[in-house]
């Protein structure tokens, strides 16, 4: 799947050979696309352009459901300014999807950010209650009632003095509940793998991966001409073996061997976009980046070492 312009075109995995088909068409270029499972549900968010040929964040933008099977897209929200997805922004069940804005205040000086759940089965739009905290969306987590979703106070600002706080807010009601006297970015900042057996750390100049099982840890220390991308966003777990380095070209760390590779196209060109999302065998990569035709999304096949 990846785009040109306006347009998503995807490209079946299973037949090399095919051509690209039309997926879904926009009447401009989304800024971003985020692809939920198996089935190809987008969520997408579009910016509707101010002035012809010039985009940029402070478009009013438009939130898009587009379903992987009927291709039939369906607007959520929008447009409106200050509209974005939140950073995890739809629940498990594909129920709920979280967004951010901004709201100007009664007093009519300054804005208050505000965090709001769309409801894609009543389609109800609920504010989340902040409590006038800048509350930003990590997760969700299953209840007895269903999926609430994962908010975290402070989100970029772990260096300060006032610990994170930790939430989950129900999107039924947008009520939300404190979780306990805990600094919440500690669980963010050293995201668990998958099957829960590594916990990973990033330091000043290296990368601590921890054995959950017996607390062992091991080191890999970055290039440096890596260092300068280091920091607590500069990994993903990607499969419970490897992590995505986002640094200027694609590269994944064994945390079984503590070794990085470097992926590339199978004609053996380098990636050198940091956003991408890989199949669960590794042989495919999904990313955003420049082609001849611009800023889109595409589709490639990646070599790994076995």
């Amino acid at each position: 799947m990846y785009q040109d312009r306006s347009t998503i075109l995807a490209l079946p995995l299973d037949l090399h050979e095919q051509e690209p088909h039309e997926f879904v068409h926009f009447d401009y270029s989304p800024w971003e696309i985020r692809v939920l499972n198996e089935d190809l549900d987008l969520i997408v968010q579009e910016g509707v352009p101010e002035f012809r040929g010039l985009k940029s964040s402070g478009d009013p933008m438009r939130i898009w459901w587009v379903d992987g099977k009927t291709h039939e897209k369906t607007l959520l929200q929008g447009p409106e300014k200050d509209l974005n997805l939140a950073e995890v922004p739809v629940s498990p069940d594909l129920r709920f999807v979280a967004l951010t804005g901004w709201r100007q205040n009664l007093s009519g000086k300054g804005r208050t950010k505000i965090v709001q759940v769309f409801d894609r089965q009543s389609g109800d739009l609920r504010d989340i209650d902040s409590q006038g905290k800048d509350f930003s969306i990590v997760g969700w987590r299953k209840t007895e009632t269903g999926f609430w979703a994962v908010a975290v106070t402070n989100r970029w600002q772990f260096g300060k003095k006032e610990p994170s706080e930790l939430y989950l807010a129900d999107p039924s009601t947008g009520k939300v509940a404190r979780q306990g006297n805990v600094d919440a970015r500690l669980e963010i900042d050293n995201p668990l793998a998958r099957d829960g057996k590594h916990r990973v750390r990033v330091g000043k100049d290296e990368l601590i991966v921890t054995d959950t099982e017996d607390g062992k840890q091991r080191r890999f220390t970055f290039h440096e001409d890596d260092r300068r991308h280091v920091g607590p966003e500069c990994i993903e777990w990607v499969t419970p073996r490897y992590l995505k380095f986002k640094g200027q070209r694609l590269a994944l760390i064994d945390v079984r061997t503590m070794k990085m590779c470097f992926p590339a196209l199978a004609d053996g060109a380098r990636l050198g976009s940091a956003a991408y999302r890989f199949s669960s065998d590794l042989h495919w990569v999904l990313y955003q980046g420049e082609g001849i035709d611009g800023e889109g999304l595409y589709l490639a096949p990646v070599s790994t070492p076995k």
